[in-house]
């Protein structure tokens, strides 16, 4: 059920800015889903309780790359993976940092490390490099017998866990860059991947079977 189905027998309370001098917030009442669909919601959000609140402001950055293919979070900020020549950018509406990774075409997955690095697969080669994000030093990681690197999952100790396409596979690299598989997923591709409530199941979706 969406936010405005579960309005529709509610009233909604709107406090709309005024003049100090007019003795406070005006309020105004909007009743039934018919007088609150013809207003718009530009620069708020509305919450599942039907609570308006201010939203999140939209803005472009330049990557000067042909393609974006993955993000992820470190405590430096967010971090975004590009092609066709791979390259790391810290998002930044002010510019951010960015590394080039050497050779390769595009970085497929990210995934934060200890020490303020990242873990960068690059495509082609199933390869793994550890990035430096004070400084973009690149160091090789692990190679995987695998044509892609899909997504990229670390632990608080670096273990990484990778999902890989062509064949799919589920690798996992401790810090040192030894690699065991974990599981084969009957599909030629694991695209991506996400850890169950109980930490200790998988999930994994994959390609070209869904």
């Amino acid at each position: 059920m969406n936010a405005l189905t579960r309005l529709a027998p509610l009233a909604l309370l709107l406090l709309l800015a005024t003049p100090a001098t007019a003795g406070g917030p005006a309020t105004e009442r909007i009743a039934g889903h018919d007088a609150f669909a013809k207003g718009t919601l530009e620069n708020l959000s509305l919450d599942a309780d039907g609570v308006l609140r201010r939203g999140q402001a939209l803005a472009s950055v330049p990557l000067k790359a042909d393609t974006a293919w993955c993000t992820a979070r470190s405590k430096q900020g967010v971090w975004i993976g590009l092609g066709n020549k791979p390259a790391i950018y810290a998002a930044d509406l002010d510019g951010g940092k960015r590394f080039e990774l050497g050779d390769g075409l595009m970085v497929t997955a990210l995934a934060p490390l200890p020490g303020d690095a990242l873990a960068a697969a690059i495509f082609p080669g199933g390869r793994i490099v550890k990035v430096s994000t004070k400084d973009g030093k690149v160091t090789p990681l692990a190679k995987l017998p695998v044509e892609h690197i899909w997504a990229l999952s670390s632990s608080a100790t670096g273990v990484l866990t990778a999902a890989c396409g062509v064949p799919g596979t589920l690798y996992r690299i401790d810090p040192f860059g030894a690699a065991r598989k974990l599981a084969d997923v009957d599909d030629a591709h694991a695209r991506c991947m996400e850890a169950g409530p109980d930490g200790k199941t998988l999930y994994v979706g994959t390609a070209p079977k869904g």
